[in-house]
């Protein structure tokens, strides 16, 4: 991902609703489930926060993480979401 890219702004799309006591996400679709650290990652995609604040908050939350593992696997996930009709970047 470039550097401009680092700056672009996740969120869940309209129609999407994260549930922390399922660890699902559901869409109007269905469901879709959340395993390891994809909640945490949902989370913090709030529209809000770009994708380097994202990565920085994910570091601190998990600190025994390698840096360029974390990255590479948070940015393939929120990408598949995005994919997926679940996630959407704000203007």
């Amino acid at each position: 991902m470039r550097d401009d890219e680092m700056l672009r702004r996740p969120r869940l799309r309209k129609g999407c609703r994260l549930r922390k006591d399922e660890a699902v996400v559901l869409v109007p679709e269905g469901i879709v489930r959340l395993q390891g650290s994809g909640f945490a990652v949902l989370a913090l995609c709030d529209g809000q926060r770009s994708i380097a604040e994202i990565l920085q908050a994910l570091g601190l939350q998990f600190p025994q993480t390698n840096a360029l593992e974390l990255r590479k696997e948070t940015l393939a996930f929120i990408e598949g979401l995005e994919g997926r009709g679940v996630v959407e970047f704000v203007a």
